[in-house]
Order: C-alpha cells, then structure tokens, then sequence
C-alpha cells in the first residue's frame, strides 16, 4: 500500500535500513516509474519530502512557483491516461481543472522521456479493438460479393 509521502511501507522500511537502492527498486515495482523518477522521489522522501517535485511552469503562476506532481499522476502518465493525471494533481494540491491540466502538460514538456512514455500508451489506448476491425473487413467483403452477383 502506498502511503501519503508516496512509497509503501516496504519502501520506506528499507530506506530507514540504509538500503536506498532497495528502496527504488520496490517503488520501481510498486508504481510503475522509472529508475531516475523513483530515485527522485526516495531521495524526496529521504529528506523529509514526499511526491516528485515539479519544476515551474508557465500559465497564471509565477516562475517562482512550483507543485508537486503525486506518484499516482506519474503512474497515469505512464499509462496514457492524462485525465486521470489531471485528477490526481487536482486531488493533492486543490488547483482548479485548468491550472491542473497546465501543470501536467508543462511536467511532460520538461520530461521528453515521459511524454514519449504517455505518447505511446495513449496512441495504444486509442487503436480499435480486434472486433472492431473484424466487423468492417466482414461488411466491406459482404459489400463486395454482393456487388459481384449483380
């Protein structure tokens, strides 16, 4: 289970026995992120911290301003599910739908690695299923014999 500072009590147990890179392997495991985004977030946690920090962005905040990205919109991200990402952020910090929306977008502007990764499982969520494909191959051919006996 996944605590508020972001990593699982397992996580966190091997941290405190001084075996981090332990730790970033059962966040790897746990969440889904990467090797530099869970080193990232034990090195946050190690220090008091708890989610990713997130460098500014821009829209109505200042350039000072920063918000922390949670794990949970990390993970659905990974999973090319921006929606999700929006809400998660929404759920952590309070800020409005728009102000969300720019902070995940600004986030994977700045992280070309995973902004491919949310690419590329978007474009898989997008694709037809097989059935689909099935039906218009059958109908377009039903169309084509028809067309012949005539």
């Amino acid at each position: 289970m996944v605590r508020h500072d972001g990593i699982s009590e397992r996580a966190l147990a091997a941290l405190r026995a001084g075996n981090m890179i332990q730790a970033i392997k059962i966040v790897r495991q746990e969440t889904g992120l990467g090797l530099a985004e869970a080193k990232q977030l034990v090195e946050q946690v190690d220090r008091g911290g708890g989610s990713l920090p997130d460098s500014s962005f821009g829209g109505p905040f200042s350039d000072s301003d920063q918000v922390d990205l949670p794990v949970a919109a990390l993970v659905a991200l990974r999973a090319g599910k921006l929606v999700d990402a929006i809400a998660a952020l929404r759920q952590k910090t309070g800020l409005g739908l728009m102000e969300s929306k720019q902070a995940v977008e600004a986030y994977l502007a700045e992280h070309p690695l995973l902004q491919r990764q949310f690419e590329e499982a978007a474009a898989a969520r997008r694709k037809p299923p097989f059935v689909v494909i099935a039906v218009v191959v059958a109908i377009a051919a039903l169309g084509v014999w028809l067309g012949m006996r005539m």
